[in-house]
């Protein structure tokens, strides 16, 4: 005879299917008890692959930018997490963003002594619907260095990346700071 019994906790995410590089992206991560018991001391772990930037939680991490104390969870109760960060990659590529919840070993407090449920959601990088490239006197680079009362010329290209065409399109370029003499 074979018994099959659920988990006693289940993990839950909720967040977009694709995004675009640098898009920000928040996961909605929600650990629910399953168990007839308090699960004691929870603890929830993520594990980003590269190209993943943190940028904030709600709640605040509980060590580094990865672990969350959940503290005890009663039947039937829940513990949410919002993680917000950033992607980095080429077009088509898959990300996968790994979720563990368990008990907290004894001493730490960044390790779950045995997982009793975990998650892994996957997210694929898309083209943003449009690109845009800033020139400074003709050249495409992060700092550019000019000559004090020195004319500046700078072009602003954008391509479609949709296969249909865009429309009502605004640009806004913004310019300042002191050195500017416009």
């Amino acid at each position: 005879s074979v018994n099959l019994n659920e988990s006693p906790a289940v993990i839950s995410v909720e967040t977009l299917k694709e995004a675009s590089a640098g898009q920000e992206v928040t996961f909605g991560v929600s650990i629910r008890s399953n168990a007839p018991d308090v699960l004691s001391d929870m603890l929830l772990i993520a594990s980003y692959p590269p190209g993943f930037s943190f940028l904030s939680a709600n709640p605040n991490a509980s060590a580094g930018t990865s672990a969350w104390e959940l503290g005890d969870i009663e039947p039937g109760g829940s513990r949410t997490v919002l993680i917000t960060g950033t992607f980095s990659g080429e077009d088509g590529e898959s990300k996968v963003v790994k979720f563990s919840a368990g008990n907290k070993k004894q001493g730490e407090v960044d390790k779950i002594a045995a997982p009793l449920a975990t998650s892994d959601v996957s997210l694929t990088l898309r083209k943003p619907f449009m690109s845009l490239e800033i020139t400074v006197d003709g050249k495409n680079a992060d700092t550019h260095a000019v000559a004090r009362g020195g004319t500046v010329r700078g072009a602003v290209q954008w391509m479609n990346n949709l296969p249909n065409r865009v429309q009502n399109v605004v640009i806004v370029l913004n310019l300042n700071g002191l050195a500017i003499d416009q």
